[in-house]
């Protein structure tokens, strides 16, 4: 109300010291509440407040997630605004949680926007993006397969080579480009090694996914059950494109609404050095999954060694260009901290691969000294 109304003035320069409508937020309150007795009876309000204040979906169970639980197999996307007070987003993440915690398929974005409860109607385009991506996600889903090639009587032509009666139909999410094309040589190099620890089928959580394009060659090559978290609006934007199941939220909040073992694999790439409290979130992937897979800069490079040698500055990581004062802020450190840190935290390191200048190196010593990003499959050495 602040930004959109402030202290200005209607129709004035001045005050006024009168008991009249001075200030824009006084016209507006007035000109809606006009309307809305035009429109309303004022008692069939009153009869609506008190039945929104009634409802409450957990008053049976005392429990938001068993009163949902029979809607486990339904496919939710749950949309709300910063600064919509009516339907705050405190509560559509409450739901989010409870939907999460019962292992339905929910994708969830927070729309940042000062229209408040008024913002489903001027924030149209995201809207319209970010439902049209989920509808034509749900159709891709629930089309039929497509017939099988039909031989025609006597010459042995098959069907492919007549006109197709829905090939000139275009797919419900042809129209939404892939960014990888389902071809893992165009994935970003680390996420190509973590592609391939992955095995099909598996079910897989990415943390920081980003645009998806993981998540969505996982899906799409691999037959996994994927789940993404976000923090992002382009982000979980980008993925609800893809047609994948995304929820926007930090990290820690995330990872903290999935029950003990709810992944075989939950993947975070590139986003170590960035947390506050790495030990929490990694023994937090080590709960909700069986595995962890995590891929970092190392800053134990032997360029980055020479660098700060020669020059006496903290040097870029090979694979992370950005300096140290932009934000987010990152932690330096090497291959060989984070090996020592899994020894110390009863991690086992099992799959291992390293990369220098994107490509994939073998390296059986001084692994420190010649890698530029490196990829760990992680477990609990009590497993």
């Amino acid at each position: 109300m602040h930004r959109k109304f402030g202290r200005r003035l209607q129709d004035q320069e001045r005050f006024g010291y009168q008991f009249q409508t001075e200030f824009q937020v006084e016209s507006y309150l007035k000109h809606q509440g006009a309307a809305f007795t035009q429109r309303f009876d004022a008692n069939s309000y009153l009869y609506i407040t008190k039945a929104i204040d009634y409802f409450d979906l957990s008053a049976a169970s005392n429990s938001l997630a068993v009163a949902l639980a029979g809607a486990k197999d339904v496919k939710f996307l749950i949309v709300s605004f910063t600064s919509d007070w009516l339907y705050p987003s405190h509560q559509s993440k409450e739901m989010v949680r409870a939907l999460t915690t019962i292992g339905a398929d929910v994708s969830y974005l927070d729309i940042e926007s000062s229209a408040g409860h008024d913002a489903f109607l001027v924030e149209v385009d995201t809207m319209n993006r970010l439902l049209s991506s989920f509808m034509d996600r749900l159709a891709s889903e629930e089309a039929p397969p497509p017939s099988p090639p039909l031989r025609q009587g006597g010459g042995g032509m098959t069907d492919r080579h007549q006109p197709s009666a829905i090939s000139h139909q275009p797919s419900a999410i042809s129209h939404q480009p892939s960014a990888i094309g389902h071809q893992p040589s165009l994935l970003r190099p680390d996420l190509r090694i973590i592609a391939g620890f992955i095995p099909h089928g598996a079910k897989v959580l990415d943390l920081g996914c980003g645009d998806g394009a993981l998540l969505e060659y996982l899906m799409r090559e691999q037959g996994a059950r994927a789940r993404g978290i976000e923090l992002s609006e382009a982000g979980v934007l980008a993925c609800v494109r893809r047609g994948l199941s995304v929820r926007q939220g930090n990290l820690q909040e995330g990872l903290a609404d999935y029950p003990d073992g709810s992944f075989d694999f939950v993947v975070l790439s590139q986003t170590l050095p960035f947390l506050d409290d790495p030990a929490m979130i990694l023994a937090e992937m080590l709960r909700v999954g069986r595995k962890a897979i995590v891929s970092f800069p190392n800053w134990g490079y032997w360029r980055c060694r020479l660098e700060l040698l020669i020059t006496g500055r903290i040097p870029l990581a090979p694979d992370l260009p950005q300096p140290w004062h932009e934000k987010p802020r990152w932690q330096a450190f090497t291959v060989t901290d984070f090996a020592q840190f899994c020894a110390r935290a009863g991690i086992r390191i099992g799959q291992q691969a390293y990369l220098a200048h994107g490509r994939r190196v073998e390296i059986r010593k001084f692994t420190n000294l010649f890698s530029m990003t490196a990829v760990f499959e992680l477990e609990l050495a009590s497993a």
